[in-house]
């Protein structure tokens, strides 16, 4: 399509006919992030040149995907990363799973790989026109601590007293209306003296990981406007797709569940070698440059793990002349030439011994090279038989390519095999309890958390009801 002037060229919105170009869309996601980060820029460089010395931040969106703005870009102009901490909001009648905020955080540190502050950390419960869920006791200081343990060094909560009047008359905050001192007032008293002492021993210190699932903005944006799947298609306000956002951290709760400490990093600045897992989910849109690095990458002995969809278009939005997985047939070892948008369907499939489930994309993969690892074994299927997840050996390295969105059980049968061959130790403590590890300037850290309301096992470890255990271990 060829414009004369700008001036013709409409911006994508509401019409009569079917949706605009993918490519049109594409190019104004770019132009508004573009426009977004270019403020930001004159911001910084008045506040640099009047208040010289002083660091430089903004509080990002909860939720990163959320926005089409090119968060690593803009983050180039702070000095450190902010962002706000909800696990729960409004009328929620439950929080966030604790996998999902574990992939907020680290998500929010990945952007420098650095240590970053919460600007707003929840401290009662809040929104605008409706309330739902009540923080129980012992969870909005569990929430606090988790925020420190997954690479925060600096909170600010929102808010000390409740607001008599305005907007956020209703984001209730440590204190209520009256100034009373309540009990949320001494359950964040208490825990800050809890982890006080560890916690300025290792806030400073890098997040360890070997693995690292990858994400990037351009195909956040791609799948924004073209989710293919109704099962990848979740607005919970008319004005939010959040279906990337999900399926990453549904790609991030099974390693999250194994107790593997994970980084969440971009495409575009991460240093594959750093790391002996690479997990690339919903890569459509291929960058040359980060092919280039990732095919260097699994040359050298990395595993890369490769999701559905994977290689389908260039930055263009143009289809490739060659079937999924396009760039990186020869180092997955398979093709893709059917498929099924499958919604929310949940589809059956053996993985050795062990069923499982699968839904919104069903590939239907073709091996050239690479081994079968799991099959669809679901009746109503006509591909019942057909390979759903290979493995493929390519020169040093090894590329998994699973070819359907697992559930998360699903996910953990998975990365068990994978985690295996990378001799990276993992374990299992029941969906409700994280263990990291952290590294401090004195000592080492084994951290447990108990996300549920009940005491949970960790091994012979007995957790009371949303407990932080931190225990030290001698370097």
């Amino acid at each position: 399509m060829l414009y004369n002037s700008f001036d013709e060229v409409p911006v994508p919105g509401p019409h009569i006919a079917s949706n605009f170009h993918p490519s049109m869309i594409q190019d104004f996601y770019r132009f508004h992030s573009d426009t977004i980060i270019d403020f930001v820029k004159l911001q910084a460089r008045i506040l640099r040149k009047f208040s010289v010395g002083r660091p430089l931040t903004t509080n990002l969106y909860p939720s990163p995907f959320l926005p089409i703005i090119d968060m690593v870009e803009l983050s180039t102009y702070l000095d450190y990363i902010s962002w706000d901490n909800y696990p729960t909001w409004g009328e929620q009648e439950a929080p966030f799973p604790h996998p999902f905020l574990s992939a907020m955080q680290q998500y929010n540190r990945g952007l420098k790989n650095l240590p970053f502050t919460v600007m707003e950390q929840i401290s009662g419960f809040q929104g605008h026109d409706l309330l739902g869920y009540l923080p129980a006791p012992g969870q909005t200081k569990l929430w606090m601590k988790h925020s420190i343990i997954h690479g925060s060094n600096a909170i600010y909560f929102f808010r000390y007293r409740t607001a008599r009047f305005g907007q956020e008359q209703l984001c209730y905050g440590i204190l209520d209306h009256d100034k009373e001192k309540t009990e949320r007032y001494y359950e964040l008293q208490k825990g800050i003296q809890e982890i006080k002492e560890h916690a300025e021993d290792f806030t400073e210190e890098l997040f360890p990981a070997q693995v690292a699932i990858v994400h990037d903005i351009e195909n956040a944006r791609n799948w924004k406007h073209q989710p293919i799947s109704t099962g990848l298609k979740f607005s919970p306000v008319p004005w939010a797709q959040l279906g990337y956002d999900v399926e990453m951290a549904t790609w991030f709760s099974g390693m999250n569940v194994l107790n593997v400490n994970t980084h969440f990093r971009p495409a575009s600045t991460t240093d594959f070698k750093d790391y002996k897992i690479i997990i690339l989910p919903m890569y459509t849109m291929v960058n040359d440059v980060v092919f280039k690095r990732l095919e260097q990458f699994v040359r050298e002995g990395g595993i890369l793990v490769l999701g559905f969809r994977t290689g389908a278009k260039n930055l263009d939005g143009w289809m490739y002349d060659s079937p999924i997985p396009g760039p990186f047939t020869e180092m997955a070892g398979i093709k893709v030439r059917k498929f099924e948008a499958v919604g929310n369907q949940k589809i059956k499939f053996q993985f050795r011994y062990f069923p499982g489930i699968c839904s919104k994309i069903c590939e239907i993969l073709e091996p050239t090279t690479a081994e079968v690892w799991a099959r669809y074994t679901d009746r109503k299927k006509f591909y019942k038989g057909s390979p759903v997840i290979t493995a493929n050996h390519y020169h040093k390295g090894r590329v998994i390519y699973v070819g359907s969105s697992l559930e998360s059980l699903s996910f953990v049968l998975l990365y068990r095999r994978i985690l295996k061959e990378a001799k990276i130790p993992f374990i299992f403590y029941g969906q409700n309890v994280e263990k990291i590890f952290r590294i401090g300037r004195k000592q080492n850290y084994e951290i447990f958390i108990n996300h549920s309301g009940k005491k949970s096992l960790a091994g012979l470890k007995i957790l009371d009801p949303y407990e932080v255990r931190i225990l030290p271990k001698k370097k």
